[in-house]
């Protein structure tokens, strides 16, 4: 999860350029959020998930998944949401099936681990939203017959986050399921002995809807809340990227403030870690320095400053240099704001940057 010192070395500010294309996406098997929701992959503590993506949905040509995007139904009754999952394994592999079998080998005989380890995961209502994956996979099939086996291990899920809680923790149903993709799956395959229990998959055809990122960048804001400001009518300070915008290797990339105290100072803080920030646990509850409701999401190791503009907004353009696609960092931002608590201190929710080709 740790960046590339060269990125952080080569960040400069820098001109607007043009708005980056959308990123490519590969939708298993479509981008409707219609449809019903179920626990599988992402749901329940426990489970082992296999689903099959067909070659003929991928680019005739090798391909980098950096991201997967995952969603809640548009007609969910749950509260958009965030999971942290205290231990996922993300693994994928060729096949040469094309639909997954009662046989967790056959569907994957030779998986790559993707990334294992603590992820925070958002499920928005009707929106795809990217999980942010740490680390990129490279599908190289040698032939059309290699398929794509895209496997999800739910080791231990830490917090449920603000959904429906009508479910037993930690089992809840919010991914976007569909009537139509192929699945194997094991409830509890973990607590009955993990890699070491065999256990033959259930199957059948209603699976995770999901999409897959091929070779662009992806920006994913995390971090259910920022800060109040003071302002007479407060909002909540919130990061983002203009529409159309995504982080693309020797391209300029501007990062967003809305929501701050008008007229004020802030700087926007980059990172490479949302997990710890030296000896700290992130996120840190920033209660505990007198900063009621603010939390520091990531680590900080180079901050720009800008100031906040009358309508609540500021700006800072990043030049990203050449040959940085796969990498990732994490942005917020940190506002003065005198009247707003005794630290005087105020933070935004986060966002992780995956750098594209």
């Amino acid at each position: 999860m740790r960046l590339s010192s060269f990125l952080f070395a080569s960040l400069a500010l820098t001109a607007v350029l043009a708005a980056q294309t959308q990123p490519g996406i590969v939708w298993h098997p479509d981008n409707s959020t219609a449809g019903g929701g179920n626990a599988f992959p992402w749901g329940s503590e426990g489970i082992r998930y296999q689903t099959i993506v067909a070659n003929a949905q991928l680019p005739a040509r090798p391909v980098v998944i950096r991201d997967v995007f995952v969603a809640l139904p548009a007609n969910s009754t749950y509260a958009d949401t965030e999971i942290v999952y205290g231990d996922i394994e993300i693994r994928m592999g060729i096949t040469q099936q094309l639909q997954a079998t009662s046989n967790w080998t056959t569907n994957n005989p030779n998986p790559a681990t993707v990334f294992r380890g603590p992820l925070r995961v958002a499920f928005k209502k009707g929106q795809w939203t990217g999980i942010g994956l740490p680390t990129p996979y490279l599908f190289l099939p040698l032939s059309t017959a290699d398929n794509l086996c895209f496997e999800v291990i739910i080791w231990q899920v830490r917090a449920r986050g603000s959904g429906a809680t009508s479910q037993t923790t930690p089992n809840f149903y919010y991914p976007l399921a569909g009537g139509n993709v192929n699945r194997a799956f094991l409830y509890q395959w973990v607590q009955n002995g993990g890699h070491g229990n065999p256990g033959v998959p259930l199957r059948d055809s209603g699976g995770n809807k999901l999409g897959l990122l091929i070779d662009d960048g992806n920006v994913v804001v995390l971090g259910d809340k920022g800060c109040n400001n003071s302002a007479p009518q407060p909002s909540r300070l919130s990061i983002g990227v203009p529409a159309g915008t995504w982080p693309k290797q020797g391209a300029q990339l501007t990062l967003t403030l809305s929501g701050a105290l008008p007229n004020s100072p802030a700087f926007l803080c980059l990172g490479s870690n949302d997990q710890s920030f030296g000896a700290l646990t992130l996120p840190f509850d920033l209660g505990a320095l007198q900063a009621p409701g603010c939390m520091l999401w990531t680590d900080i190791l180079l901050t720009v400053g800008a100031p906040v503009l009358g309508n609540g907004t500021a700006t800072v353009p990043l030049a990203l240099p050449a040959a940085t696609a796969g990498l990732w960092f994490t942005a917020t931002w940190v506002g003065f704001d005198a009247q707003a608590n005794a630290l005087g201190l105020v933070t935004s929710d986060y966002a992780k940057l995956l750098v594209g080709s």
